[in-house]
């Protein structure tokens, strides 16, 4: 009988947790404006090593059922949720995945020159293409 309660208590926890977030979310998205662009820091994981980059995420348009502000086809609450914390200027010192690309510094830690190279070349026709 024990279990039930703690499996109980424990989906109740979880539901009020939830509803604290899409509170601080709807609260954060009310003050997103079309136009703005905040940025977030996500963390890739390589077989090297971790890589901390920026990602700037850029509100172009207004939701017609929530009139919310739009990042693609997020609505700004469901990118808050899901990109947490955000930040109004991009963090010092930590760059964009465009800019890591472009600056060549698209060097894995123990491949070869031209595994990296390679690498590189892909990427930015990857980003070639999904900039359209």
């Amino acid at each position: 009988m024990g279990r039930i309660f703690d499996a109980l208590d424990s989906a109740v926890a979880a539901t009020v947790g939830n509803a604290a977030a899409q509170r601080e979310a709807n609260k954060w998205a009310r003050n997103v404006r079309v136009g703005d662009t905040w940025y977030s820091v996500e963390t890739h994981k390589q077989p090297e090593g971790e890589v901390q980059l920026v990602h700037a995420h850029h509100f172009t348009k207004k939701d017609k059922f929530t009139g919310q502000a739009m990042c693609g086809h997020e609505v700004a609450a469901s990118v808050y949720l899901a990109h947490s914390p955000m930040h109004k200027k991009p963090p010092y010192g930590l760059p964009t995945i465009e800019e890591y690309v472009a600056d060549g510094s698209w060097n894995l830690p123990g491949a070869a020159d031209e595994v990296a190279n390679s690498l590189r070349v892909e990427l930015k026709k990857l980003l070639r293409t999904s900039n359209r």
